[in-house]
């Protein structure tokens, strides 16, 4: 394909791209793609049925007081040569015939253009060690000494008070994943084609569990609503309570990208070998299978490229968290299950520009990749709670655990604008004919995401806990917190490439 058609190409890819970008870019303003968000505060409380305790004698433990009784979760192929007729004049010196030399020449072509049987296709597989950003949790579970009475047991500020789990950090570990790449070029004259990209990072988890007879004593902490001071739920506690708290909270990121690629600027330096040893400045050895002749086998032994590539990207990222607590009372035999389960997914959609400089030299190639992705993130939350007690064989359940009451339960969405800005540089070699080995540094930053555990409120009003008895002046605590953070991956990757 000619030039005034890779030209063109290049400006309706431009100009599609830039659109969608200011598009995007005003999602947020006039919600076109998604639904606006109900604001947490005119959100419906789920309804929940009758007071199904009405005649049950159960009793939850809190350290703040007596028990309460209760009434009822495209890089270098193997550069094959130009046609000799679309070269300069030939430059003969005194030399037998059989011995002619090309002097080398700098001739704004594509890297992977010189030859009718350059490659066209490439595909290739990489191996991905990433670092991720952390999430922050609140203290999940806490413990105390023996001796502690039940009115500081498992208190945060208490001096004799220890955490167990939680109040640091999330997922800040090593995540391994893999990428897959592929392009073809349409053109080999001009340097023109597409390319594909898939990564994900595998599913991770972090866990927490405990359990108790009640030695050591083990509690979940909250800031109570109602006094403002530090409170616990006691799961386990001599002569009171025993039970068990697990918790987990897993993590996933993948993403999809399509591109229209087009290089723009090329410095090649190609050569032919006869019988000479080396090509003077490319400094590529002599072919020993093209002894017999020149004119059909060329390398570029060094180049330096400047390309572009516009096309959609896609990134998707979710959360999930579910602690599960499981306690029996001594004093009624009455036995719990309180359940919260949070989940955040965020679907980032939008038009990617980037540049990707190359500098080759014989084997060796250098790539630096720049690229800005400019979109709309669908931010979806889920907070669901559950509490079911077993009295004399009889499970009974309703809604409402823990962390999830009736002030912060139900599903809401919005959309916020993003910019996900990324980075690779990657040292390559080319092994053999077709053949490439690579490792690269890669880093990705996407704004405004939410994370599961980022979504839990510690302020707690103790009177919601299912049963209800809260009233109507009673603080609408834990609430919906729609807590935004930015996301950081990077590392190392391994890679194999294939040209064809």
């Amino acid at each position: 394909m000619s030039a005034p058609h890779k030209t063109l190409r290049i400006r309706v890819a431009v100009t599609l791209v830039l659109g969608f970008m200011v598009f995007a870019s005003r999602l947020d303003a006039f919600q076109v793609i998604l639904p606006p968000a109900i604001p947490p505060e005119s959100q419906s409380v789920p309804s929940y049925p009758p007071n199904t305790f009405a005649n049950v004698s159960n009793s939850r433990i809190f350290a703040s007081g007596p028990a309460r009784t209760f009434d009822a979760s495209p890089l270098a192929p193997v550069v094959a040569p130009p046609n000799p007729a679309s070269l300069p004049p030939q430059v003969v010196y005194n030399q037998p015939l059989q011995q002619y030399i090309y002097e080398p020449q700098f001739q704004p072509q594509t890297n992977y253009a010189r030859h009718p049987n350059t490659p066209g296709n490439w595909f290739s597989v990489d191996a991905l060690l990433w670092w991720t950003s952390g999430v922050d949790v609140p203290v999940i579970a806490s413990t105390s000494p023996l001796a502690t009475p039940g009115l500081q047991a498992g208190v945060l500020g208490q001096p004799d008070t220890s955490v167990l789990f939680g109040g640091g950090e999330l997922f800040d570990f090593l995540q391994s994943g893999f990428r897959v790449r592929g392009g073809h070029w349409f053109d080999r004259n001009d340097g023109s084609g597409w390319q594909a990209e898939f990564f994900m990072l595998a599913t991770r988890s972090d866990n927490f569990n405990a359990s108790s007879t009640g030695d050591p004593i083990l509690g979940r902490p909250f800031t109570n609503a109602l006094s403002g001071d530090q409170d616990a739920q006691l799961i386990a506690y001599p002569g009171l309570a025993s039970g068990s708290l697990n918790f987990n909270a897993e993590t996933r990121l993948y993403s999809i990208g399509f591109n229209y690629w087009a290089e723009l600027v090329v410095d090649t330096c190609d050569c032919c070998c006869c019988s000479c040893n080396s090509c003077g400045q490319c400094g590529q050895r002599r072919n020993s299978s093209n002894s017999n002749g020149c004119g059909e086998q060329y390398y570029a032994a060094r180049d330096r490229s400047l390309g572009l590539k516009l096309g959609p990207r896609f990134y998707h990222l979710d959360d999930t968290l579910l602690a599960d607590e499981s306690l029996t009372s001594i004093a009624s035999g009455n036995q719990f299950r309180i359940l919260d389960s949070f989940k955040t997914e965020n679907s980032f959609l939008g038009a990617e520009i980037g540049l990707q400089m190359r500098r080759r030299r014989q084997a060796l190639s250098l790539d630096l990749g720049l690229n800005l992705a400019l979109g709309a993130t669908r931010q979806e939350l889920d907070v669901r709670g559950q509490t079911t007690v077993t009295t004399g064989g009889v499970p009974v359940t309703t809604n409402g655990g823990f962390y999830a009451q009736s002030t912060n339960s139900g599903s809401w969405h919005r959309n916020r604008f993003s910019l996900v800005p990324s980075l690779k540089c990657a040292l390559g070699y080319e092994v053999r004919n077709g053949w490439r080995l690579s490792v690269a540094y890669n880093l990705m930053y996407w704004t405004n995401v939410l994370r599961a555990a980022e979504q839990i409120d510690s302020t707690i009003n103790p009177n919601l806990f299912p049963p209800s008895i809260a009233t109507a002046t009673d603080p609408n605590r834990p609430a919906v917190l729609f807590k935004e953070s930015d996301y950081l991956a990077h590392g190392i990757s391994f890679g194999i490439e294939k040209r064809w």
